[in-house]
C-alpha cells in the first residue's frame, strides 16, 4: 500500500522543511481545483485535500510522524504486514492520493511557495497564519486579501478563483476596468455634444449681424459703467421730453420722451444678450473643466493593476 512519503514523492528520510515543502506543493495544486468547473474534479479536490491535511497532521508533528514510521516499518518492525491501531493514535489508514489531472494543474515552481491552508490565510512573506477574511497580515502588514472584483466578498489573493462565486478574479477586475472606462468615454461624447451647443449659441450672440457694432458700443458701456449711461441718457431725455412738452413744444416733447423708451429699450435687449453670452461662455468652460477631469480619471483606471 502506498504510505504518505510515496504520495509525496519524498524519501522517508527526508527533512522537516523538506516534508512541509512537498505537502504546501501538492496542497497548492489541489487547491486551484476547487473553484473547477467540472463537479467531479471538484470533489476530487476535495478528497485530496482532506487526505492532505491528515498527512500534514502526522507528518509535521514528530511524536506521530516517528509513531507513524514505526508502523509502515520505516524506522521499526512491520507487524505481520498490518498496523497496529495503537501505534497510529487512532490516525486513518494511508490512502493514495490521486495524481492531478495533468492538463489543468500547473507544474509546482522550483522557488518557494507561499503556503496556502483552508484553516488560515498565511502571509507569503513571513508564514504568519492570519485569520480567513483579514486583509492585511497582523505580523508584518502584507497584504492577503482583497475583495473579489465580482460579488465584492474577502477573497485571500493566493487564490486565483473567487471560492464565493468561482470567477478567475484577474478577468473580472480586467472586465470591470474595461466597463469603468466605457462609461467615463460615453459620458464624454455627451458632454462634448452639450460644449458644441452652448459654443454655437455663444458664438450667435456675437455676431448679431448688422446690430454687432451698436451692440458692441452697448456691451462696453454697461461692463464699463454698469448701466449708469443708460439710465443717465434715459432720465436725461425724459425729463427734458417733458419739460418741451409743457413748454408748447409738445410734437418735440414727444419725440424726445419716446427716444427715452428707445434708449431703455436697447439697452435692455443688448444687454441681456451680453448676459447670456456671458453665461454660455461659463457654461462651456465648466464642460471643459468637466471633460478634463473625466479624461485624469479614464488614465487613472487604465492605470490601476489588479490588486490595487
Amino acid at each position: 500500500m502506498t504510505n504518505y512519503y510515496e504520495m509525496l514523492k519524498v524519501e522517508p528520510s527526508a527533512s522537516q522543511h523538506e516534508v512541509e515543502t512537498a505537502i504546501d506543493a501538492q496542497y497548492n495544486q489541489w487547491r486551484r481545483l476547487t473553484t473547477h468547473h467540472d463537479t467531479n474534479v471538484v470533489n476530487q479536490a476535495n478528497q485530496a485535500l482532506a487526505l492532505i491535511d491528515k498527512i500534514r497532521q502526522t507528518l509535521t508533528d514528530p511524536t506521530r510522524r516517528e509513531v507513524y514510521d514505526q508502523a509502515i516499518g520505516v524506522r521499526g518492525q512491520e507487524i505481520g504486514g498490518l498496523v497496529d491501531p495503537t501505534l497510529l493514535l487512532h490516525q486513518a489508514l494511508p490512502v493514495p492520493v490521486m495524481t492531478p489531472p495533468t492538463a489543468k494543474v500547473t507544474a509546482a515552481p522550483t522557488t518557494a511557495t507561499p503556503v496556502v491552508r483552508a484553516d488560515v490565510w498565511v502571509c507569503p512573506k513571513c508564514e504568519h497564519p492570519n485569520a480567513i477574511g483579514a486583509q492585511f497580515c497582523a505580523k508584518d502588514g502584507v497584504k492577503i486579501g482583497n475583495p473579489c472584483p465580482n460579488c465584492d466578498k474577502m477573497t485571500e489573493l493566493a487564490n486565483n478563483f473567487c471560492p464565493y462565486c468561482g470567477v478567475d478574479k484577474v478577468k473580472a477586475y480586467q472586465d470591470q476596468r474595461t466597463g469603468e472606462v466605457k462609461v467615463a468615454q460615453q459620458e464624454i461624447a455627451a458632454q462634448r455634444e452639450q460644449l458644441r451647443i452652448y459654443r454655437a449659441a455663444a458664438d450667435k450672440l456675437t455676431n448679431p449681424g448688422a446690430n454687432s457694432e451698436l451692440h458692441s458700443a452697448f456691451t462696453e458701456l454697461r461692463q464699463g459703467r454698469s448701466g449708469c449711461f443708460e439710465s443717465i441718457l434715459f432720465l436725461g431725455l425724459l425729463g427734458f421730453g417733458i419739460y418741451q412738452f409743457i413748454q408748447d413744444e409738445p410734437s418735440f416733447g414727444i419725440v424726445l420722451i419716446a427716444a427715452s423708451f428707445v434708449v431703455v429699450l436697447f439697452a435692455s435687449i443688448f444687454g441681456a444678450r451680453s448676459t447670456a453670452q456671458k453665461n454660455f461662455i461659463d457654461k462651456a468652460n465648466q464642460i471643459n473643466n468637466t471633460i478634463n477631469g473625466l479624461e485624469q480619471k479614464i488614465k487613472a483606471i487604465q492605470a490601476r493593476q489588479y490588486p490595487d
